[in-house]
């Protein structure tokens, strides 16, 4: 019984450093394992953003669709080419090379209709100016990501 102990305390320790580390994974979601609605954390117009708009800090909302375990959060993106040709990445549309992105989390029990503030921030990287560095914040537990 304390070897099964012991061996349950490594792999919890291994989990939460893998957590630390903010690795951000590239994946595609099924919007059928969605939790709760997608939010928009930034909205530009690249005929007119300056170098600095996709930096931002704000908090979204979000309201659990059903009961289940947030695990982590999934970005994606659309972009809009012209009338007749989007790219979209939130999994609702076939899917392509480009891919989402999977920001886990120390996994929580949610409750249908309970909602769920999400902070974050998006700020270049110090050590490499082509990565973004993102803060997340749910429920006072922060995590810091790094996304190439």
């Amino acid at each position: 019984p304390s070897l099964v102990g012991s061996e349950m305390c490594i792999r919890d320790s291994l989990e939460t450093m893998e957590l630390e580390q903010g690795r951000v994974q590239q994946l595609r979601v099924e919007p059928a394992a969605r939790l709760a609605d997608p939010a928009t954390l930034v909205n530009l117009d690249l005929r007119t953003a300056s170098a600095e708009d996709p930096f931002v800090e704000d908090t979204v909302h979000f309201t659990a669709m059903r009961d289940g375990v947030l695990s982590g959060f999934v970005g994606s993106f659309v972009a809009t080419l012209s009338d007749r040709i989007v790219l979209d990445t939130a999994g609702d549309w076939p899917e392509t090379h480009w891919s989402q992105s999977y920001f886990a989390f120390e996994p929580m029990t949610v409750r249908e209709g309970e909602a769920i503030a999400l902070h974050f921030r998006i700020a270049r990287d110090e050590d490499e100016p082509r990565h973004l560095r993102i803060d997340l914040t749910v429920r006072d537990r922060t995590l810091t990501y790094v996304a190439e």
